[in-house]
């Protein structure tokens, strides 16, 4: 299983305590097969410390300009935390992945909100237990990546898709 994940490197800084880091490692622990490329951060200081824990399975990239080959060779797109990408995760759905965001009650409303877009097919899961709990559950079950890959390709295009800002403008 591969989950990609787009972002700045400061949009992983860590925010009251709980940092992406402190959320994927219990996963890559738990689920042997997982690899988890990271497109922006650069592999130096916490990323460097991290992927030497997980040698091969937790990747960062630093920048890239062309996101498509990691989205197609994705099984997975995971926003970046605690500062999301809206257009990350709008190219991830469009490419038929499934989304998942971690989103505590606290979380800031400058930090961005859930794209009403996607509607159950954006699984937001609220404390570190549940976001690893989802993301094991999911990395398990090859027919639900699937499913909800399609879901959320669907429910963007609904949105998102040419005919839809056709439809929009002609309105």
């Amino acid at each position: 299983v591969v989950i990609v994940t787009v972002g700045s490197q400061m949009k992983y800084h860590a925010a009251r305590g709980i940092g992406f880091l402190d959320l994927v490692e219990p996963v890559l622990e738990e689920v042997p097969e997982l690899v988890i490329l990271a497109v922006g951060p650069p592999a130096s200081g916490l990323w460097a410390s991290a992927a030497a824990r997980w040698p091969g399975r937790l990747r960062p990239l630093g920048p890239c300009p062309d996101l498509a080959t990691f989205f197609a060779a994705a099984n997975l797109y995971l926003e970046s935390y605690p500062v999301g990408s809206d257009m990350a995760t709008l190219e991830g759905a469009l490419s038929g992945l499934p989304v998942v965001r971690y989103h505590p009650p606290t979380q800031f409303s400058i930090l961005g909100g859930a794209p009403e877009y996607l509607g159950d097919a954006l699984l937001t899961p609220s404390n570190p237990t549940d976001f690893r709990a989802t993301l094991v559950e999911l990395c398990r079950s090859p027919a639900n990546l699937e499913r909800l890959g399609r879901l959320s390709r669907s429910r963007t295009l609904a949105v998102h898709g040419v005919d839809a800002w056709q439809r929009s403008l002609s309105e």
